[in-house]
């Protein structure tokens, strides 16, 4: 019996000292440090960051040396840049006693050493030596041998995190600044127009537009990536698009090439499939946008690609359940047969209000997942422009990384981490509070705009309740958080209490709005909008946000029109009276209440404005509710960018006699700004009829008008 014993004892140990063997012990307190090896410039800046790493890791520094010399048990780490490895790529291997990260340049070759200790050490990027406990070994498996392969071969989430390269190396994203030397709608900055290179339409020059058939616009592009890939060939992408207009060349070539007055495409790639040919270690694509959305009938160059554009698909909601679903399989299925490089432009926030949470990480995942089975192979995701802040704009750009890579990522757990790591004393209410938002946008089947307003999010998943215990439980927390927390958390009470005050103001005057009826067609401000608009004038302070939104509207002149809005309460006769609409509604705005139900419109367009482009307003009211009246009064929108402008005149109509009221001719020069009529009025209480219209400028037939209310006092 004991030499049985002693036998599975020895079996048992043996097993314990191969499975030991096959552990390659980096490093181990008190007995094994290892050594990097770097002999490049290149290589010696990648040492720099890996000793850096070591040291939050464990405590210690290590050497950098240009040979391999070890004593005893020492390691080496050997860091290697090879200009004949995979492109966008790396290589953790171990040969001997030498752990290698090897890639292609300087890039590849930091995002390696980072991928190795967050998958391979545990050190995160959130990590620091004040957060982060020393390790007493290092190891990894014998066999170690590891290739980076992600789902998607471009990987952009284009928010302000990603410009810092360090984000990109834990990340393993890219940048339009690493990789393109041409981007977007810029062929104007890239190269001299010259008439010769414009579009032709009925024989008429248009500066409008290229003509991309045009052999001297042919030549200056070629001249532009002959430079810039014999100055810097690594970044050799080239985006080769229209101006983002509808107008397409219809010169001779470009008819004889297939354009027709809505399709550009067959000129414009084209152009790209002989720019390929020319150089083939570049590059290109157009963009299926607006007059390229039709692929051409000639197969696309292996160097040449199109970045599909998802503008025009439903936004916030599965695409494989929705009822486009078959339009945009066709999309995708017909890019596919002329090209095996698609990418996609996607959108990740609100551009119209930047403070919106706009939670579709969860949804978005189940797109990612149907955009890759379609042969989707690079994701630029637009996040916000030219660096500006967006609600929760950190985590997204962190959660759309590990999509990129992976996009099975566990959402729930990353978000999780992410917070706890980021915010360590509020990480748990702001997990909870942004994950329950996520599961309620996910279970919902409403599509949200990417230029929208609050109704829409409201629809969604948003509300003042969870927004307000949101805020006050942050609150509690806050003066306890260290000096980096509150600065993020200032952002986020900023966002909460501007969605805050666009929910009250929304909401009009009622219980749940920015003011409460009282007598005599009188309101009182509600406690809870003065509360919040001093939040948020602190926290934007305290952020030193100056705009908004995409069309840059201010936070100053924001929080003006609020101060405006209270220091002239609401009365009004016609206050939540009936109304009857005479003039035929648009579709996208029925709802004829907005018209006298307290609710103010700002200079955005997209709350609170009831819009008629169909027909003029005409509106019917009981004489009872408004005989009282001496003044009335009304507000519109002017927002020539969006084609809305101020009527000419508005007219009251009682019993079939009509007075006008004229506005002021200047109130037609401003770009953007609200325009006011107020005017006398007397109305018997004998009169049979009330009626209420307003008249376009001949000029501005076409164009709509937004009014917010119409006010009898």
């Amino acid at each position: 019996m004991f030499k049985k014993l002693l036998f599975l004892l020895i079996t048992q140990l043996l097993l314990v000292g191969c499975a030991n063997s096959k552990d390659f012990v980096l490093y181990r307190n008190n007995s094994a440090l290892p050594l990097v090896i770097a002999t490049t410039q290149h290589e010696l800046r990648a040492a720099t960051q890996f000793q850096q790493l070591f040291k939050i890791a464990t405590g210690k520094n290590i050497e950098v040396k240009n040979n391999g010399t070890n004593i005893g048990d020492r390691k080496n780490i050997a860091l290697v840049i090879d200009p004949d490895f995979n492109p966008d790529s790396f290589r953790i291997y171990i040969e001997e006693n030498t752990l290698y990260i090897k890639a292609i340049d300087l890039n590849q070759l930091l995002t390696g050493i980072s991928i190795f200790f967050s998958d391979y050490v545990g050190l995160t990027q959130f990590d620091t030596p004040k957060t982060f406990s020393n390790l007493t070994e290092i190891k990894v498996d014998q066999s170690l041998n590891y290739t980076s392969k992600y789902d998607f071969e471009y990987r952009e989430p284009y928010f302000a995190q990603n410009f810092n390269p360090d984000f990109r190396h834990w990340n393993s994203t890219q940048s339009i600044e690493d990789k393109w030397a041409l981007w977007g709608h810029n062929i104007a900055k890239a190269i001299k127009v010259t008439p010769q290179m414009l579009a032709k339409i009925n024989g008429k020059t248009n500066d409008e537009q290229f003509d991309f058939s045009s052999k001297e616009l042919e030549k200056a592009l070629s001249d532009y990536i002959s430079q810039k890939l014999e100055n810097d060939p690594g970044v050799n992408h080239f985006m080769i698009m229209p101006n983002d207009n509808e107008i397409v060349c219809l010169c001779e070539v470009c008819k004889k090439e297939g354009n027709t007055e809505n399709n550009a495409s067959p000129a414009v790639f084209a152009l790209l499939n002989r720019l390929a040919d020319k150089f083939p270690k570049a590059v290109f694509f157009s963009s299926a946008y607006v007059t390229t959305q039709t692929p051409p009938k000639t197969k696309l160059k292996t160097n040449t690609g199109v970045m599909i554009s998802t503008m025009s698909f439903p936004k916030g909601i599965i695409l494989e359940k929705s009822p486009k679903i078959a339009s945009i399989n066709r999309i995708f299925d017909d890019w596919k047969a002329i090209t095996d490089k698609i990418y996609l432009w996607d959108y990740a926030i609100n551009f119209d209000n930047y403070f919106e949470f706009y939670p579709t990480l969860l949804i978005q995942q189940q797109n990612l997942i149907y955009y890759k089975s379609k042969g989707v192979n690079g994701v630029f995701m637009h996040g916000s422009d030219e660096g500006n802040f967006v609600a929760f704009g950190d985590l997204k750009a962190y959660i759309y990384a590990q999509l990129f890579k992976n996009v099975k990522t566990d959402i729930e757990k990353e978000i999780k981490l992410f917070f706890n790591k980021q915010y360590p004393k509020t990480g748990v209410i702001l997990s909870n509070y942004y994950l329950n938002t996520e599961q309620t946008a996910l279970k919902s089947n409403k599509a949200i705009d990417i230029y929208g307003g609050i109704q829409q999010f409201k629809n969604k998943y948003l509300n003042l309740i969870d927004l307000n215990n949101l805020f006050n439980n942050i609150s509690t927390l806050y003066p306890s958080a260290d000096v980096e927390e509150q600065k993020k958390l200032n952002l986020v009470l900023a966002s909460v209490s501007f969605q805050e005050l666009e929910l009250l103001r929304t909401n009009g005057v009622s219980e749940n709005g920015y003011a409460i009826p009282a007598n005599n067609a009188s309101v009182s401000i509600n406690e809870q909008t003065t509360a919040a608009l001093k939040s948020f004038k602190d926290f934007s302070a305290a952020c030193n946000l100056k705009t908004y939104n995409e069309a840059g509207l201010s936070v100053i002149d924001y929080l003006k029109q609020w101060q405006n809005l209270l220091n002239q309460p609401y009365r009004n006769l016609l206050y939540g009276k009936s109304l009857k609409v005479l003039s035929k509604l648009d579709e996208d705005y029925p709802i004829i209440k907005m018209l006298n139900d307290g609710a103010f419109g700002f200079t955005d367009y997209y709350n609170n404005w009831l819009i008629s482009t169909v027909e003029p307003l005409k509106v019917e009211m009981a004489t009872q509710d408004v005989s009282e009246a001496s003044w009335l009064e009304m507000h519109f929108l002017v927002d020539k960018k969006h084609r809305i402008y101020a009527p000419e005149s508005v007219v009251l109509t009682l019993d079939g006699k009509s007075q006008e009221y004229k506005l002021k001719e200047e109130d037609f020069t401003s770009p953007t700004g609200i325009q006011k009529i107020r005017v006398p009025v007397k109305i018997p209480k004998t009169t049979q009829s009330v009626t209420l219209s307003v008249k376009k400028k001949p000029e501005f037939e076409k164009r709509a008008i937004a009014c917010d209310e119409i006010i009898f006092n």
